[in-house]
């Protein structure tokens, strides 16, 4: 049940296990702000690596508390929180650069990235661009 919403849970709220038991704090909320996307938590729990807690683990987001599904053996078994690297269009990207657009007369740019798609094979740009 969420009380509140995940956007606005902030670094240092308690994190709780399934018995109420505090087992760590937020580190950081991952996910979409602008699309309204929650993946999880990074969350500090013990003196380990931080984790990731899923959003599937949250049961209940309450002012000050985040408390998950999982036990503490459960907690420990989370993934550690790594972050995730831009993703690159084309492999002679440079991170720091926009990728190319067109400007004007397409016909270059189609020249050197092929025709586009018709209609019917139209897929999302997140499935183009993951190769899907």
């Amino acid at each position: 049940m969420f009380e509140i919403a995940w956007t606005e849970v902030e670094p240092g709220w308690r994190v709780l296990d399934s018995d109420g038991g505090e087992v760590g704090t937020v580190r950081q909320t991952v996910g979409d702000r602008d699309v309204d996307i929650f993946e999880g938590f990074q969350i500090r729990a013990g003196r380990g690596p931080d984790r990731f807690v899923s959003f599937e683990h949250v049961i209940r987001v309450s002012p000050g508390v985040v408390q998950l599904g999982l036990t503490g053996a459960g907690i420990e078994n989370l993934p550690e929180h790594r972050e995730v690297p831009s993703l690159q269009i084309g492999s002679d990207s440079h991170p720091s650069e926009p990728p190319e657009q067109p400007d004007g007369d397409v016909s270059p740019f189609l020249d050197r990235h092929g025709e586009p798609p018709t209609e019917g094979s139209r897929r999302p740009l997140w499935r183009r661009m993951l190769g899907l």
